[in-house]
């Protein structure tokens, strides 16, 4: 992919490229957000040609990550039957802050679910509204401001290099508060401490970015 091509074939200049989750709906990314070198076979969904034989659509099976929706998660547990009455189902959501700061909760969904409420995770969705895939996040803690890279947009951990998702979610656990998603949020969360703990979805070889960054 960072040679524009898959295989023999080059992508079309006008490429589409899309990611799902299993199951899940579509999410369209630009050949930026792979950060992986190669794509496996096994991770092409679907593939499309234009006239020429250059690659026009392009489905990717999880590669980038970015087909999630990530936040803390809210979760609850359902309530198991008696009798006559049938119980509930565990429900799950996803609490995060929207372009401008605000603090937003996805419609909750049924299902059977093991995560803790308020840990940072993923979820996807299908068209149907049903989960079709959720991971609780990886951390690194107590990183400082000179660990990140604004320009670059890159933050460097005890162990690897990451880039920062350009939809981060950034928290203030010392406010209760939000920042916007994105770069400008990650500045303004910077800017208030230098005591942050970073949460990530995989290595950075597998296509793992920062997906929320927490300040204290």
């Amino acid at each position: 992919m960072a040679a524009g091509a898959i295989g023999t074939k080059k992508l079309a200049s006008n490429v589409k490229i899309y990611e799902k989750v299993g199951t899940s709906t579509l999410t369209e990314i630009s050949v930026d957000d792979i950060t992986v070198s190669t794509v496996p076979a096994s991770k092409i969904a679907f593939v499309s040609y234009d006239y020429a034989g250059r690659v026009n659509y392009l489905v990717l099976s999880d590669v980038t990550g970015d087909g999630y929706n990530y936040g803390f998660f809210a979760y609850e547990a359902g309530t198991p039957g008696s009798g006559m009455d049938v119980g509930t189902n565990d429900t799950l959501a996803i609490r995060n802050a929207d372009s401008g700061g605000k603090e937003t909760t996805t419609t909750p969904i049924e299902g059977s679910f093991s995560v803790p409420g308020g840990r940072p995770g993923g979820m996807a969705v299908t068209g149907s509204g049903k989960v079709a895939s959720y991971l609780t996040l990886k951390s690194a803690v107590g990183l400082k401001r000179t660990a990140f890279d604004l320009a670059k947009n890159t933050v460097i951990t005890a162990n690897d290099q990451y880039p920062v998702w350009e939809k981060v979610q950034c928290y203030n656990s010392t406010t209760g508060s939000w920042y916007p998603y994105g770069y400008t949020g990650l500045a303004q969360a910077l800017a208030f401490s230098d005591n942050i703990t970073v949460y990530f979805d995989r290595a950075p070889q597998e296509g793992g970015k920062i997906r929320m960054v927490v300040v204290y």
